[in-house]
């Protein structure tokens, strides 16, 4: 019979697991692609640089957000009905957040909603963030939330609004050639410099968070 453990029994663990209701559930994949870690990093490193000497707290990949501890009736309901398992999610681990509440950082992870979370999709965890991870997101009311694709160099962005994020906005990352061929009307229309809307004066450039993804198999 599986031994059923309690968080510090697992806290030693790799965070590419889930602990559901005592029992260790692994995600898929196990590992990720560079790409994935790169995207992730940089993403990191720009947030780390801009909220230097803020009260604002960057949370790397490999970060708990321990919705256990997060008092949540809606998300509990959410978890216990739709969850592919059918077995609560008492931890996830989002690839960045932005804390803002220091009361929310404990030495276990993040015991509270962040105010920013970014996820970078892969093939086998794109549903998962695009809907259950993103419906988690918004019943915690957690500002913006932000889908980065590597492979198509793009950043959906979701903002919240009365408790239900609006239809995202997708910023791209264009080449001197790509504009070039693009009519006047369209290079007013497109997306590109990314406004963080929990901090005014930051403007984030998609190409700055796609640095070194360009890798050959």
């Amino acid at each position: 019979m599986d031994r059923i453990l309690a968080y510090d029994d697992w806290s030693d663990r790799t965070p590419r697991e889930y602990l559901i209701k005592g029992k260790i559930v692994k995600m898929s994949p196990p590992e990720p692609l560079l790409p994935h870690t790169m995207s992730s990093a940089n993403l990191y490193k720009l947030f780390a640089d801009y909220l230097q000497n803020s009260t604002c707290m960057v949370m790397p990949d490999r970060t708990y957000l321990r919705l256990s501890k997060i008092s949540n009736e809606a998300l509990d309901k959410y978890l216990d009905e739709n969850y592919r398992l059918k077995k609560k999610v008492e931890n996830i681990v989002p690839d960045m957040m932005v804390v803002c509440n220091r009361e929310y950082i404990r030495i276990s992870g993040v015991c509270g909603p962040p105010d920013l979370v970014a996820e970078v999709l892969s093939a086998s965890t794109e549903r998962e963030d695009r809907y259950f991870k993103k419906r988690i997101y918004e019943l915690l009311g957690v500002k913006e939330y932000w889908l980065v694709n590597y492979k198509s160099k793009t950043v959906e962005v979701f903002l919240l609004k009365d408790g239900k994020y609006q239809d995202g906005l997708t910023y791209h990352t264009y080449s001197e050639d790509e504009k070039s061929m693009m009519y006047a009307q369209e290079l007013t229309e497109i997306l590109e410099d990314i406004p963080v809307s929990i901090f005014p004066d930051l403007v984030i450039k998609p190409e700055d968070i796609f640095v070194n993804t360009d890798l050959p198999d």
